[in-house]
C-alpha cells in the first residue's frame, strides 16, 4: 500500500508536468499518448489501492465478526464499535475512489478537447464552456469527498477524537501528579528504613524479561502450568518460589543477572486473578492498549507475532515493578502451611524447606511506630 501511494503520487506529478503539452498536442502526437497513457495507469494504481484497502477492512470485519459469536461485556462493546468504524472506513475508500476518478478521467481539458488517448476526442460533444464548469464541478466534489473522506478514516467521527483528547487529559492529569509528588518527597530520617526502600526500589525487571520467564512456564519449570487455570498465587508458589530456593532473593534480580534496575511501572494486581491474565495486562500497558483481551490471546496462541509488535514498538526495554517478583518470598511465605490446592494436580502446594528466618510486619528492628524495617 505504501508503495502505491508512492506511485500514485509521483503519476499525479507527472499529470500536472504534462498536461501543458498534451493540450496543445493533436490526437495521436507523443505528448498526447503519453499523458492518455499516465492517466491510464493512475487509474489502474487508484482501482489496485482501494481494492487493497477494502479487501483489508474486509478482512479484519470478518474476523470481528467472527469474534462477536463469543466476545461478551466490554469486549462485545467494543468489537461492535469497530465494525461500525470499518463500515465507515469501507464508505471513505468508495467516496475517495469515484471522486478521485473522476478527476483523473477530467483531469486538463486535453481529456475533452483530443481525447484521452486511445478514445476520440469529445470535442463536439462539450462546449468549453460546460467543460470549465464541469471540472469546476468535479474538483469541488472530489475536494469535498476526500475531506469526509479523511474525517472517517482518520476516527474522527467515530470518537477517536474525543477519546484521544481523553486520553490526553488523564495523562496530563497523572504528569501533574508526579511532578507535585516528587517535589514533595522527603526521605525517611531512619536511615535503614530508607535504605530498604532503595533496595526495593531497584528491584524492576523488562518486559523482555517477564516474557521471557513466562514462556518457560510449562516447559522448564511448572510442567504442568495452565494459562486458564494457574492464578498468580499458583505460579509464586509452584515456580518463583522453587526457582530462588537456593539464593533466597527476590526472582527480579535473578531475571535482571543481579544488575538493579529503576521500574517505569508499578503494577497493583490480585494473587487470585489469572497469571496469564497479569501478564497480558502488562504487556497491553506496554502496548498504550486499553484492554487485554486480544492481547491474552496472541500471548496464548501467537507469542512470536506477540513479541514481534512488542520489538517493532520499541517496548521490550519497558521495566515494571511486580510485587510477586521483586518481594524476596522467602523471606515471608514460603513455608505458610495454608497454601492452596494446585488447581491442575490437585494437590496442596508444598511448603518451601529453605529454613530462613521470616521478616514480618513486626519483626526486630522496628521503627517507633512498630513497623518492621526490614520487612518486604
Amino acid at each position: 500500500l505504501r508503495r502505491l501511494i508512492y506511485a500514485l503520487s509521483f503519476m499525479y506529478a507527472l499529470t500536472i508536468l504534462l498536461r501543458p503539452l498534451a493540450l496543445k498536442s493533436q490526437p495521436g502526437e507523443l505528448h498526447h499518448v503519453i499523458f492518455g497513457t499516465v492517466i491510464w495507469v493512475s487509474i489502474a494504481l487508484l482501482f489496485t489501492h482501494v481494492f487493497l484497502v477494502c479487501r483489508a477492512l474486509m478482512k479484519a470485519k470478518g474476523h470481528i465478526t467472527s469474534e462477536l459469536q463469543t466476545a461478551e461485556g466490554r469486549a462485545r462493546q467494543q468489537a461492535t464499535h469497530a465494525l461500525h468504524v470499518i463500515r465507515e472506513q469501507l464508505v471513505g475508500a468508495t467516496m475517495t475512489l469515484v471522486s478521485t476518478l473522476s478527476v483523473i478521467v477530467i483531469a486538463g481539458e486535453q481529456s475533452l478537447y483530443v481525447g484521452l488517448w486511445p478514445l476520440p476526442a469529445w470535442s463536439p460533444l462539450v462546449p468549453p464552456a460546460s467543460e470549465r464548469l464541469l471540472s469546476s464541478a468535479i474538483i469541488g466534489i472530489d475536494e469535498v469527498c476526500n475531506t469526509v473522506s479523511a474525517l472517517l478514516f482518520s476516527g474522527a467521527i467515530s470518537g477517536a477524537l474525543i477519546g484521544g483528547m481523553e486520553a490526553m487529559r488523564l495523562e496530563e492529569r497523572r504528569r501533574k501528579i508526579r511532578i507535585e509528588r516528587a517535589s514533595t518527597y522527603e526521605e525517611d530520617p531512619d536511615l535503614n528504613w530508607q535504605a530498604k526502600v532503595q533496595e526495593l526500589a531497584r528491584r524492576g525487571f523488562t518486559l523482555q524479561a517477564l516474557l521471557r520467564f513466562y514462556r518457560s512456564l510449562g516447559d522448564s519449570y511448572m510442567v504442568h502450568f495452565d494459562p486458564h487455570k494457574h492464578t498468580t498465587t499458583d505460579v509464586v508458589l509452584g515456580a518463583i518460589i522453587p526457582l530462588t530456593r537456593d539464593s533466597g532473593e527476590a526472582y527480579a534480580k535473578v531475571m535482571m543477572d543481579g544488575v538493579p534496575t529503576r521500574p517505569r511501572r508499578m503494577v497493583t494486581h490480585a494473587w487470585g486473578n489469572l497469571f496469564h491474565h497479569l501478564v497480558a495486562a502488562i504487556v497491553a500497558d506496554a502496548l498504550g492498549e486499553e484492554e487485554y483481551h486480544a492481547i491474552s490471546d496472541l500471548l496464548e496462541h501467537d507469542s512470536d507475532t506477540l513479541e514481534a509488535c512488542l520489538h517493532k514498538a520499541g517496548v521490550m526495554e519497558l521495566t515494571y515493578w511486580v510485587c510477586a517478583f521483586s518481594v524476596a518470598q522467602h523471606q515471608g511465605i514460603c513455608d505458610s502451611h495454608g497454601a492452596p490446592y494446585d488447581p491442575v494436580s490437585g494437590e496442596r502446594h508444598s511448603c518451601c524447606p529453605c529454613g530462613r528466618t521470616k521478616i514480618l510486619n513486626t519483626s526486630p528492628p522496628t521503627r517507633e511506630d512498630g513497623k518492621s524495617i526490614y520487612c518486604e
